[in-house]
């Protein structure tokens, strides 16, 4: 915006967490233009069981 005045929004802590506020819900920067998604982990005893075998590659 023509509005904003940089050295109020990073001159100030109240306009830098203003700024962060904004980048992260608005999306902005990120790849698709939206916010991001909040992601868990992966947990190991959520993946399935693979079978073992010696069996070389199958082609």
């Amino acid at each position: 915006s023509q509005d904003v005045f940089l050295p109020t929004i990073l001159g100030t802590e109240e306009g830098i967490q203003a700024l962060i506020t904004f980048l992260q819900e608005s999306g902005a920067f990120t790849m698709l233009g939206r916010p991001l998604d909040d992601r868990v982990s992966p947990n190991f005893d959520d993946e399935p069981e693979v079978p073992e075998t010696d069996d070389g590659p199958e082609f």
